[in-house]
This record gives C-alpha cells, structure tokens and sequence, in this order.
C-alpha cells in the first residue's frame, strides 16, 4: 500500500531525526524564534486593535481630525497669517494641541511592534529553512520523495475513477427517475392514453349507464354497470394508495442520492486515508442506521462523521520538525505528509496532543497508541 509505504518510511527517517543532535539543536532554535514571532505577531494585532478603540474619539472630532490631517503643530504644516490664526482658534476649541502627541503615539506603536513582529518572523523564517532542509536532504537519502510522487500519481488514478463513479451515478439516477416516471404510469404517452379513458368513461353518467342496461334483453350489461360502479368507488382509494407508494419510492431515491454525496465528500475530504480515524465508533454505527430509517438526512450525518474524524496514530507524524512550525502557508515546505482535501474541500484536523508539537516547547515522538 502507497500511503503505509510513506507512512512507514516518514516513521523511520523522523526516528533517526530524534536522536541526531545537530537536528534537535536547529529545532530548538526554530521553535524558539518561532515561538518569539509568534508572541510579536499577537501583541501586533492587540495593538492594532486598541489602536482602533482607543482612536474612536480621536476620529470622531471633527475639528481635532481637520487639525491632524493639516499636520498642525508640526514641522509640516503649513498655513498663512489669517489661517493660522483660525487654525490656533480651531485647537483651542478642541484641546489638539493637549491631545495630538497621544494619537501620535497610539498610532506609532502598532507600526513599530508590527515591523518587529515581521522582523522576527523573518529569523525564524531563516531557522525554520535550515531545519527543513535537513528534513529534505534526510528524506531525499531514504528514498521518500518518490514514494510521494508515486503515491501522487496512484491518487490522481483513483481521483479519476471517482470522478467516473460521480457521474455514472449521476447518470444512473437520472434513469431511476425516468424508469419511475414508467413504474408510476406519468410519463406523457401513459398519461395522455389514461386521459383518454377515463374522460371516455366520464363522460358517460351512471345512471344513464344503468338505464340503457335495463333496456337491453340479458343481465350482462347490467352486471357491467354494477363493476364500473364499484371501480369508481374503488378509484379514489387506489389513487390516494398510489400517491403513498410515489411518495416512499422518491423518499428512498432521495436517500440514496444523499448517501451518495455522503460518500463523495467522505473521499474528497481523504477521510479513506490511512491515517485517518474515527472516535465514538457506536455513535457513527447509530447515526447511519437512522440515516438509513430516514430519521435523519445526509448533513446530520456528515456532521457527525466530520465532527468525530481524526488523525490516526500510524508512527510518523505530519506535524514532525518543520511540519508543526511557521505560518499556516509555510508548512507545506515540510517534507512530511499530510493528506488534503480535493480542492477547496480541505484535508482532516490533527489531534490537538500527541506527536511533535511546535507550540511551547517539549514535544515527543510517539510510535503508537491512541490519539
């Protein structure tokens, strides 16, 4: 198998990676100074965002504001003898010149902790692709790049396959509605031939029906007339009994039509990987019997198998080293893998402990258990 292939040989490299010194020493400055970039970045956004509130007021005076932006009280400003007399009248009234240095200051110092934040982020940036490149050169002498590449192409091939099962399906339900439209007598030959009959027979009145019968020299024709009337009786009865069976005959397509998105989500999403897992087995188990009772649809069911999927302990983990640090579009420089969703879809969520975790230090390599 591709994926335990990869899984296998991850396990073996990430293991040797767990006692090599020169490895676990650029890993301890990686997630230091990531660690470091980090603390910066927040403390960036906090003081963005008191920017904002604490500005508020500032903002919302008309006449301080129309002061700031013509840089009053500052080297830059400019302004001719009438003007500057208004303008000295304008901060008397609204006490610039008292406030102005602490508008300046809280804007200065959002721009100063975010240009040390990217600072920082830029040194671990420097660690973070000298422990990768160990990762990658580790990789490449064990042969795991092509076991990647094969793995890719094989999940291309089998991408293929359920794009051709997606619309064979597709196909195959636009015929089951077609095929019912038959069962139920509603496609237009059958129904424009039952109009026929039944405005044939409606047109004539029972009652007359009976009297023409008594008419004629036999009983025949009058035991004829007695079934039509009892086949009108019955009419409405097997109208009403036919409506039931349409009606739990497109319930059980409509069933299988959400099983099959279900289904498609399910490997969109790689829940099929080999690392991939699932908690509360009994729950699932239930939720898919009442899925198939139809006492719930496919969303309550898909949430739940969303909501209890998880990555599987399978030896290697894909947040090993440089997998688990750098900003969230970085980490696909790490030589680990992890399976993604097709498309915008998305891949499964790592547990929240376990295998090597960047975030505070420590860490460990784990070789199996729960997750």
């Amino acid at each position: 198998m591709r994926a335990q292939a990869i899984v296998d040989c991850e396990h073996k490299i990430q293991a040797e990676l767990e006692v090599d010194s020169v490895f676990q020493e650029q890993l301890r400055e990686a997630r230091q100074l990531d660690s470091i970039a980090d603390q910066a970045e927040e403390k960036a956004r906090l003081a963005e965002q008191d920017r904002h509130d604490k500005g508020i007021p500032y903002e919302n005076n008309r006449l301080f504001m129309y002061l700031w932006k013509r840089h009053y009280g500052t080297p830059d400003y400019k302004g001719g003898p009438l003007t500057r007399t208004l303008d000295d009248w304008v901060d008397g009234l609204s006490n610039y010149s008292k406030y102005r240095v602490n508008y300046w200051t809280l804007l200065e110092i959002p721009k100063r902790l975010q240009l040390h934040a990217e600072a920082a982020r830029k040194s671990a940036d420097q660690a973070l692709k000298k422990l990768t490149s160990i990762e990658i050169a580790r990789a490449a002498r064990a042969g795991l790049p092509a076991l990647q590449d094969d793995h890719a192409q094989a999940q291309k091939v089998l991408d293929a396959i359920d794009d051709d099962i997606a619309k064979k399906e597709d196909k195959l339900n636009q015929l089951l509605q077609r095929r019912t439209q038959f069962a139920e007598a509603k496609d237009s030959y059958m129904e424009q031939s039952l109009q026929t009959l039944s405005s044939t027979l409606n047109n004539q009145n029972i009652v007359e029906l009976n009297d023409t019968a008594h008419q004629t020299t036999t009983d025949q024709d009058n035991q004829v007339v007695r079934e039509l009337a009892d086949l009108r009786e019955q009419n409405d009865d097997l109208e009403a009994e036919l409506k039931d069976h349409r009606r739990l005959h497109e319930a059980k397509l409509n069933r299988l039509q959400q099983l099959e998105n279900v289904r498609r989500q399910f490997k969109n999403r790689r829940f099929d990987d080999v690392r991939s897992g699932f908690g509360n087995e009994d729950l699932i188990t239930a939720m898919i019997s009442q899925f198939l009772n139809g006492l719930i649809n496919s969303g309550e069911l898909w949430r739940v198998l969303e909501r209890h999927q998880r990555h599987q302990d399978v030896g290697a983990w894909p947040d090993f080293g440089s997998g688990g640090l750098g900003l969230p579009g970085q980490r696909q420089k790490s030589p680990w893998h992890f399976p993604s969703g097709r498309g915008n879809n998305g891949g499964f969520r790592l547990p929240k402990s376990g295998g090597w975790r960047s975030r505070g230090g420590g860490g460990g390599f784990r070789t199996g258990g729960g997750f």
